[in-house]
């Protein structure tokens, strides 16, 4: 569908384009924003399902009647028990929920950031949305919202120990980095920074619960701060200056995860929840200008993906496939990826 540019080979936007089998018949529909338009189509064939307008953009100073679309993220409002509803936003203002036959069920006003995260705070089998410095009911009602400056650059709620209650943490840009209550609460926060793509996961078996790495940017770019449970910070160190997602990844199969800073041979690596660096990307000239981290060989363990606009490489382990008990942990669905997510990495296990 359509014609790729090679001038668009470096993005500092999201893109309105998802993989996700949102009709849940067991087969993967391609849904994206292009033309003014959402498209739905059959993800085997490219046949045109359904196709609606982009929503009206509200703003007096809007250089288009209709949104472009800054991103396409899919929940749960309906209670459907699968992720059958679509968000839609514009870059920082405003967000449209629509439901699984592309009918608008809410608006709303907010200064949105970048990804949102779903979770079912009140336990009512429907999604809450974060979005912004906000969290929204499955119905649209703002339930709480953070007036702070600048935007949210990554957000997620969770239990950060097995039994405790949820906790919200947000990469929250020049006013650094926070945890909150589910009912908006602020319980730590921090000023250290730009801070960007947060990650939650288990870093290290010596400490209860899960780690948070957060990397700053702009004007501080490179330092990496590490959190406990608890909300403390435990750990800052700069490697460089460069910032980057720190994408969790499984790469032993054991219990405790690393995380890929990049993929460069001198200034990259994974590194431990320590902030120790513990494995080196070999120099054969592959490409090291982003990276992703997913299982594709099947046996739990993560391959890291490597590209630029001409190549794209694949790592694995030496000794995989693995066999045997091998640590597997639940991560944010395919279906919703994004450079500006928030990437929760729950603990797991394959048997």
């Amino acid at each position: 569908v359509g014609k790729p540019d090679p001038d668009n080979w470096v993005l500092f936007n999201d893109v309105a384009v998802q993989i996700h089998d949102f009709n849940n018949d067991g087969k993967n529909e391609v849904i994206y924003a292009s033309g003014f338009e959402i498209k739905i189509l059959n993800g085997q064939t490219g046949q045109l399902i359904k196709r609606i307008p982009t929503p009206k953009d509200p703003r007096d100073d809007a250089k288009f009647d209709r949104i472009l679309g800054d991103c396409l993220f899919f929940c749960d409002v309906s209670g459907r028990g699968y992720a059958g509803d679509l968000l839609i936003k514009d870059r920082y203002w405003n967000v449209w929920v629509y439901d699984n036959d592309l009918k608008l069920n809410w608006h709303a006003e907010v200064k949105t950031g970048h990804y949102p995260y779903p979770f079912d705070a009140d336990g009512d089998g429907k999604d809450e949305l974060l979005i912004g410095y906000a969290l929204f009911d499955d119905d649209g009602t703002k339930l709480w919202e953070k007036e702070w400056t600048d935007h949210m650059d990554g957000i997620a709620m969770l239990p950060l120990k097995d039994g405790a209650d949820p906790t919200v943490f947000i990469a929250a840009s020049d006013e650094g980095f926070a945890f909150l209550d589910k009912n908006g609460k602020t319980l730590r926060k921090y000023n250290v920074g730009h801070v960007q793509n947060p990650a939650a996961a288990n870093f290290r078996d010596d400490l209860p619960g899960m780690e948070i790495v957060t990397i700053n940017f702009w004007g501080n770019q490179g330092i990496i701060n590490f959190f406990d449970a608890d909300m403390n910070l435990y750990k800052t160190f700069e490697p460089n200056q460069f910032g980057s997602m720190c994408l969790p990844i499984n790469w032993t199969g054991k219990s405790e995860e690393f995380f890929v800073h990049n993929a460069n041979v001198k200034q990259g690596g994974m590194y431990d929840g320590w902030g120790r660096r513990v494995v080196l990307f070999p120099d054969d000239g592959h490409p090291d200008m982003a990276n992703a981290v997913l299982d594709i060989t099947g046996d739990c363990r993560d391959e890291v993906v490597v590209w630029n606009p001409e190549e794209l490489w694949v790592y694995t382990q030496e000794d995989n496939p693995k066999t045997g008990k091998l640590y597997k942990p639940k991560r944010n669905p395919l279906y919703n990826y994004s450079n500006y997510q928030a990437t929760v990495s729950m603990p797991g296990w394959n048997e």
